[in-house]
């Protein structure tokens, strides 16, 4: 039996003090009813027990202190944790480090707002308003789903300091919320945010923490929408691509021009980054195969984006946009076409950066609208 069904449940008290904010809290994070998270995203984590026991008594004294931020009970908790568990995701791994982030006295509201993208990575992480961080956004929900247990520590390390270092094939990798400068710092704006609770401050946080890893250099300033050398709105290609470092997952790229017809080069861009047509379309398909989703650059028209695919079946593919917080589903033929991006129709950001996000094929060109119109893709000759 898992440990879950074994909580004892709150005091009569301890409930009817709580009620209003635990209305505000089930109406802030489960409506509307979205079931878009239910059948996407696998864990690379083996097994699915309920959480382990050691916890549970810090679960039990959390649950009646006065927390502050997000209302935060036990059974906020276990709600969490029955979803993980009900999708999949919750592994021994997982198990471990809620145990032992309670146990040494972590913030609950941290853990709940972890384990809830962790629950919903597609309908709890949206891009941040007013800023240039799709394939930030989309790494975030990639990372909650893939890898549970990784994401967790990540989080709440990033929520309680500000910093943390992963462990990634070929070394070590430091991901820090605030960039070099100038101000104000990423904390602070985050900060001057308000009514931001605990879960969409995470989004803040961790998107932060990644844009400014795929920045580079300097950072990324979240209250300019800039990098914070040379200025320039969102990531270049080279610089999304970095985020793969981070989820251990790869962004697929497609292009139909051939390497040595590249005018731009790849801007340093490792090789087989851009894969031709045929060869994207099976590494979308070995990423759904593998992980559930899949992280994909398409071009709408006036700029390339990242998004987030989440089904492919029946000659349709479903996509996840976490700019507008919404689904597209487009036919298989017309998605092969938004993926098949111009390395050569550079769009300058303005300092230089390449991006290769346009297309001379077609675009992603009805901004979220319907019905579409687009031709259908066929290979090249």
């Amino acid at each position: 039996m898992s440990e879950i069904s074994r909580f004892r449940p709150l005091s009569d008290g301890v409930k009817k003090s709580r009620s209003v904010a635990d209305t505000e809290l089930r109406n802030r994070s489960e409506a509307p009813s979205d079931r878009s998270d239910e059948r996407v995203g696998r864990s690379r984590e083996a097994g699915s027990n309920g959480l382990s026991g050691g916890g549970s008594d810090r679960l039990k004294a959390a649950a009646q202190a006065d927390l502050g931020g997000m209302p935060w009970t036990q059974n906020d908790i276990q709600e969490r944790l029955s979803i993980i568990e009900a999708r999949g995701r919750l592994s021994p791994e997982l198990q471990r480090a809620v145990d032992q982030f309670l146990e040494e006295g972590g913030n609950p509201d941290h853990a709940l707002a972890a384990l809830q993208s962790i629950a919903k990575p597609l309908t709890n992480v949206d891009q941040i308003p007013g800023c240039s961080s799709c394939a930030a956004a989309n790494a975030q929900q990639m990372w909650a789903a893939t890898d549970p247990s990784g994401y967790f520590k990540a989080a709440t390390e990033l929520m309680k300091n500000g910093r943390t270092t992963i462990q990634r094939d070929g070394g070590e990798v430091d991901l820090t919320v605030n960039q070099a400068g100038p101000p104000p710092s990423n904390s602070d704006f985050i900060a001057a945010q308000r009514g931001l609770t605990p879960d969409k401050q995470l989004n803040y946080t961790m998107q932060a923490a990644l844009m400014n890893h795929g920045a580079g250099r300097g950072g990324y300033s979240l209250a300019r929408d800039q990098r914070v050398e040379g200025g320039g709105s969102g990531l270049a290609l080279r610089e999304a691509y970095r985020l793969n470092r981070v989820t251990g997952l790869k962004t697929i790229m497609g292009t139909s021009v051939p390497p040595e017809q590249r005018n731009a080069g790849d801007d340093g861009l490792p090789k087989g980054a851009f894969q031709a047509p045929e060869r994207a379309w099976q590494s979308l398909e070995n990423s759904m195969n593998t992980n559930g989703m899949a992280s994909v650059v398409i071009n709408q028209g006036s700029g390339g984006h990242v998004v987030l695919v989440k089904d492919i079946s029946g000659g349709q593919v479903t996509f996840r946009d976490a700019t507008k917080g919404s689904e597209t589903t487009l036919s298989a033929d017309q998605f092969r076409s938004v993926m098949d991006l111009d390395p050569n129709n550079v769009m300058d950001d303005g300092v230089g950066n390449y991006t290769g996000w346009g297309s001379s094929a077609t675009s992603y060109a009805g901004r979220y609208s319907s019905p579409w119109s687009l031709p259908v893709w066929r290979p090249p000759g």
